[in-house]
């Protein structure tokens, strides 16, 4: 395949290489750098390098690309794991590579599978690429209990692209970006001619043209008066945040913060706000928030709780104050983080762990199906943690949920660039279900993020405050929430059929060219 801006593609070392840059560069895609041309220029430096060699030289630079992106967009997971977290440096050492690698292995299916059953690069790449990788980025929020972190579709939320979001998902925003890049290396063959050339630079504009109408379209409508809300961000250090005097600090810190915002209808406080079972605080909780239902609030809050009669432990979201009923008032976590909510391993190695001194209990997730918290006649959907990175969890709560509110603790992060990524993926919610979403975190990053996924007002990062603003309540529904994720996941599918029955009847048949 030759280029009009060179005459030969690189060697095989030279293209090895280009596919680790590329691969590390895309994060530079996502938050906090938002280079968002990048989530398509660096896919089509794959798909170029792609069109030379056989499906094993595309596998393995697909590899390469994936590891080379996984290793530089989620080296957190050694700090949460190690670094302020409990296991030794091994462990986490190890769990960062492993996650890292299996997450390049759908990249690597994608170019084998391409150049396997389609080894000529041209128009014929032009919609399978994009369905492969879709589809591949949609499992990955399946296998290995679900880690859609550093889907492309996220970098493009608050973006020209973004205006897919409410149609097809974070998935379909992949789709736009890879289709993007696999026209981008079709228009700079040299061999094409200046007529075709044209006509695919053309056809990446109407890409753009057309998430920037998507993006126009307002999906959801307000309902109700405009009404005042307050995020408290404690900003208690990690280390401290788990000892025994941090539970009465942590009271004292939370209703300062919550008190200097009277006016607030509603105060959210971030994922176990209270770190301890609540019933080692139910007593002073349960007169807070008689103070508050004094001064007609009410507040939303993290906490650990305890099932006397089961024996499970749950990372759980409840309110209190004014508003509150009996019902629909606690939610409980549904999507663990695996190796750091729970271990899926077997008995004998929770045994090992346990007799080496090592992290090893597990929380239980909550029922799938849980209906949004009342308070004060809202309905709020909940996203605890990275949950909100899983919009087919938020969709079981829409559209009865006015707005979503999404409780972290991303100290675990340390100074990562982890919290702008899920600050980002909260922006991706909003637009997908056409909602407001307020993001309160222990350290950061706490905000308000509007419907169209633009953000409002935030937080600075590590510093002790309350964030106030004004939000609706919203009704209605995007074409995401009634169809989820199957909308594109159906596309991709019948995109490969058909380019499967292409390839059998049309291409064998009558010599059709690849060009």
């Amino acid at each position: 395949m030759k280029f009009s801006l060179r005459e030969r593609p690189p060697g095989r070392y030279g293209g090895d290489l280009i596919a680790v840059l590329a691969g590390a560069a895309s994060v530079l895609a996502f938050a906090p750098f938002h280079a968002w041309l990048l989530a398509i220029i660096c896919p089509a430096l794959l798909v170029a390098l792609w069109s030379g060699g056989d499906a094993r030289l595309a596998a393995w630079r697909g590899f390469l690309y994936g590891t080379a992106e996984f290793l530089t967009g989620i080296y957190w997971i050694y700090i949460a794991v190690s670094g302020l977290g409990p296991a030794p440096w091994w462990l986490g050492v190890l769990l960062y590579i492993l996650l890292s690698c299996a997450c390049a292995v759908f990249p690597a299916l994608t170019g084998y599978l391409v150049k396997r059953f389609s080894p000529t690069p041209g128009y014929l790449w032009l919609f399978p690429i994009p369905a492969l990788w879709v589809l591949f980025e949609w499992l990955r929020s399946f296998i290995l209990t679900g880690f859609p972190w550093l889907a492309l579709g996220f970098s493009q939320g608050a973006h020209v692209l973004g205006g897919y979001v409410p149609v097809f998902g974070v998935y379909g925003v992949s789709f736009a970006c890879i289709l993007a890049a696999v026209l981008l290396v079709l228009a700079l063959r040299a061999s094409v001619s200046l007529g075709s050339r044209l006509a695919t630079v053309a056809a990446i504009a109407i890409i753009f043209i057309t998430g920037g109408a998507l993006g126009r379209i307002a999906w959801t409508r307000p309902s109700g008066s405009p009404f005042a809300v307050a995020l408290a961000q404690a900003n208690i250090p990690q280390q401290e945040k788990w000892t025994a005097p941090a539970v009465k600090i942590s009271l004292r810190r939370y209703g300062r913060l919550t008190r200097s915002h009277p006016d607030a209808k509603l105060v959210v406080w971030p994922e176990a706000a209270i770190p301890t079972w609540y019933m080692e605080v139910a007593p002073q909780l349960q007169q807070f928030g008689a103070e508050e239902r004094a001064h007609d609030q009410s507040v939303v809050y993290g906490v650990l709780a305890y099932d006397w009669k089961t024996g499970n432990g749950y990372n759980a979201v409840a309110a209190m104050g004014a508003g509150v009923g009996l019902k629909h008032n606690i939610y409980f976590k549904r999507h663990l983080v695996p190796f750091g909510e729970y271990f899926p391993v077997p008995g004998w190695i929770k045994h090992w762990l346990s007799k080496h001194a090592l992290p090893h209990s597990s929380f239980t997730p909550g029922p799938l199906n849980q209906p949004p918290l009342e308070v004060h006649g809202w309905r709020i959907a909940v996203a605890n943690c990275y949950e909100i990175a899983f919009g087919r969890l938020l969709r079981r709560q829409l559209p009865l949920a006015n707005f979503i509110i999404n409780v972290s603790d991303d100290g675990w992060f340390g100074h990562s660039i982890a919290s702008a990524q899920q600050f980002e993926m909260a922006q991706t919610a909003a637009r997908e279900t056409g909602r407001y979403v307020l993001a309160s975190a222990n350290s950061g990053i706490t905000g308000i993020i509007g419907p169209d996924g633009r953000v409002i007002s935030r937080l600075p990062r590590y510093r002790e405050d309350a964030l106030g603003g004004e939000i609706r309540s919203y009704v209605g529904v995007t074409p995401f929430v009634y169809l989820g994720n199957w909308l594109i996941v159906c596309l991709s599918l019948g995109i490969l059929v058909a380019g499967i029955l292409i390839r059998l009847f049309i291409v064998k048949r009558n010599g059709f060219c690849h060009r």
